[in-house]
C-alpha cells in the first residue's frame, strides 16, 4: 500500500490557437475514478485528425478542435473529480451509494455502456 497525490486540472480560459496544441493529460488530466482519462484522450486525438484532414487552414482547425475539447474534457474532469469526492468523502451513505452503483454497473453490460460510454 502507498499514498500517491491525486491531482486534477483545472479549466482554464481560451488561449488563441497555434500549429501545437494539447491533447489528453496534457490539457485535462483527471481522477481515476470514472476510468475516462484515456477514452478522453482518444476522443482527441480523433477531433484533432478529423479537423486536420478536413482540409482548408490547419490553424483554424486546431482553434475548432481545442474549443470543442475544451468542453468535453473540462466536463470529464468535473466528473472524474464529484466521482472521486463521493468515493472519498465522509458521508458514508453517498460513498455506499457510489460502490453499490459501480457494482451494479459493472454487472450490467447496458446500464455500464450508458454511464461510462
Amino acid at each position: 500500500m502507498s499514498l500517491l497525490p491525486i491531482r486534477t486540472s483545472i479549466p482554464i480560459e481560451p488561449w488563441e490557437p497555434t500549429t501545437i496544441t494539447p491533447l489528453g493529460d496534457a490539457i485535462h488530466s483527471m481522477t481515476p475514478m470514472r476510468g475516462i482519462g484515456a477514452n478522453t484522450a482518444l476522443r482527441d486525438a480523433r477531433l484533432l485528425c478529423q479537423a486536420l484532414t478536413a482540409g482548408g487552414d490547419p490553424v483554424a482547425a486546431i482553434g475548432g478542435y481545442e474549443r470543442r475539447m475544451r468542453e468535453y474534457g473540462f466536463a470529464a474532469v468535473r466528473d472524474s473529480l464529484q466521482a472521486a469526492e463521493q468515493f472519498v468523502g465522509e458521508n458514508a451513505v453517498a460513498r455506499l451509494g457510489f460502490k453499490t452503483f459501480l457494482r451494479t454497473a459493472q454487472r450490467v453490460p447496458s446500464l455500464r455502456a450508458k454511464a461510462f460510454g
